[in-house]
């Protein structure tokens, strides 16, 4: 009766100033967090691997009944969002047990850019993104295919000396201070269980790298700029997110705190038709911007982007 949480040993910060912890002192989550969550697909009973030492790639299967799925689809693009190369790992058989993980023999190639989409006159590694899916029919339920995914930044494998190793995601670095931000389009409006967003990179020339999100305070008076403080705890359906040119993406807020939240003024509609509050949007090379949340709720059976078309 005395205890109202349980946390795990280590997995958070002993000051706000430290890193490398899945959440924060304040009890947002962080890019360790989320980077662990990608890596068990969401959370996803079937997931698409990779094996980074000999690049071949496994299917787990967390599923107590089989599965059945011709290949696993891969995609190479360049930061620059162009893609580079695309290709198919096909499945033995077409089918996979359940509660096991099939290994794939054939792995897919290295493929380097020909000309970078930026100056690159530090000769820094090239990265390519990779990008893992998986369509595949549950034998319990063979009306439905569901889809697994799996991104990886990754460099040149036969570039395996240490001192190089350790610099090999440099341009990263590069294309935050050189190359523009992107700056998204996003759409946030009230929901019955919080807050539904569509995110679309509208760049047509980089990708969009680690979108961080956040619910903040809207300060309409706020001169002093000073910086807007966080609604937490607040479940994200994802976050941190990577985005390819023209990709569109929604995103769910859970509030918790409800009940809360309703007695408060920042869940009451203005005049304007905003509520109190505001999406925080920033990231790797994404431009910094705040963004309203519409109250207008959508109509039943309505996606979010015909709701605000009609708004």
């Amino acid at each position: 009766e005395w205890y109202s949480a349980v946390f795990i040993w280590k997995t958070s910060s002993p000051a706000p100033t430290f890193r490398g912890a899945l959440y924060d002192w304040y009890l947002a989550t962080n890019g360790g967090y989320w980077g662990a969550r990608a890596g068990l697909a969401g959370g996803s009973p079937v997931r698409v691997i990779l094996n980074l030492r000999d690049w071949t790639v496994h299917v787990v299967n967390m599923v107590p009944t089989a599965i059945s799925a011709t290949s696993v689809e891969w995609s190479a693009y360049s930061l620059g969002g162009e893609l580079l190369a695309n290709g198919e790992i096909p499945i033995p058989d077409e089918h996979i047990d359940g509660n096991s993980v099939a290994h794939l023999e054939e792995s897919f190639p290295w493929v380097d850019m020909s000309e970078s989409f930026m100056s690159n006159q530090h000769e820094l590694q090239n990265i390519v993104l990779y990008r893992l899916e998986l369509s595949y029919v549950q034998h319990n339920d063979v009306g439905t295919t569901n889809t697994a995914k799996n991104i990886y930044y990754l460099t040149d494998p036969s570039i395996g000396s240490d001192d190089q190793a350790q610099s090999r995601f440099s341009l990263l670095g590069a294309i935050r201070k050189e190359a523009p931000s992107v700056n998204l389009n996003v759409r946030c409006q009230m929901s019955t269980s919080g807050v539904e967003c569509q995110l679309q990179n509208a760049d047509e020339n980089t990708l969009a790298v680690m979108i961080k999100l956040a619910l903040v305070k809207s300060l309409p008076n706020n001169p002093s700029k000073q910086k807007n403080p966080r609604i937490l705890p607040m479940l994200f359906s994802d976050n941190y997110l990577t985005m390819l040119p023209g990709e569109t993406l929604h995103v769910n807020l859970s509030i918790e705190s409800t009940e809360l939240l309703e007695q408060s003024i920042l869940w009451k509609c203005s005049t304007d038709g905003f509520l109190g509050l505001m999406l925080s949007v920033d990231g790797w090379n994404i431009q910094k911007r705040e963004v309203q949340i519409s109250c207008v709720e959508p109509s039943s059976g309505a996606s979010l982007t015909e709701s605000i078309s009609s708004s």
